[in-house]
C-alpha cells in the first residue's frame, strides 16, 4: 500500500510540475505570433499616416483661423481709426464754424450806400478826342 501511496504522490508531483511549465513553442504557434505581431505593426502604421494626414489637415484650419483672426482684428483697427478721424472731421468743422461766426462779427457791416457804390463803379469822364485839322 505503502507503494502505491508513494507512487500516487509522485504521479501528483509530476503533473503539478508538468502543468506548471510551459509547453515549448511549436513551429505553428511560432508563426501565429510572428503573423499577428507583423499585422499589429501593419495597423499602428496606418493609424500613424491617419493622424499624421489629420494633423496636416488641422494645420491649414488653425493658421486660416488666426488669419481670420487677425484680419477681423485689422478691420476692427480700421473702423476705429475711421470713427477717430470722422469725429476729428467734425470738431474742425465745428471749430470753422466758430471762426466764421467771429470773422462775421469783427467785419464791419456794410451799409447801403456802399453797397450801392460797390455796385455802381463810378464813371470817369472819356477825355474828348481832338482831331487835327
Amino acid at each position: 500500500m505503502r507503494s502505491i501511496r508513494f507512487s500516487l504522490n509522485v504521479v501528483l508531483i509530476i503533473l503539478l510540475l508538468v502543468a506548471l511549465i510551459p509547453p515549448a513553442p511549436t513551429s505553428g504557434q511560432g508563426q501565429d505570433q510572428t503573423f499577428r505581431l507583423m499585422n499589429i505593426e501593419r495597423r499602428l502604421d496606418q493609424l500613424q499616416t491617419r493622424v499624421d494626414y489629420v494633423e496636416r489637415m488641422q494645420q491649414p484650419t488653425s493658421s486660416s483661423t488666426q488669419n481670420s483672426n487677425m484680419a477681423t482684428a485689422a478691420v476692427l483697427e480700421l473702423q476705429r481709426q475711421q470713427l477717430y478721424l470722422a469725429e476729428q472731421v467734425l470738431t474742425m468743422q465745428k471749430q470753422m464754424l466758430e471762426m466764421q461766426k467771429k470773422l462775421d462779427r469783427l467785419t464791419p457791416t456794410p451799409t447801403p450806400a456802399s453797397q450801392e457804390k460797390k455796385e455802381k463803379p463810378e464813371e470817369k469822364p472819356k477825355p474828348k478826342s481832338t482831331t487835327k485839322p
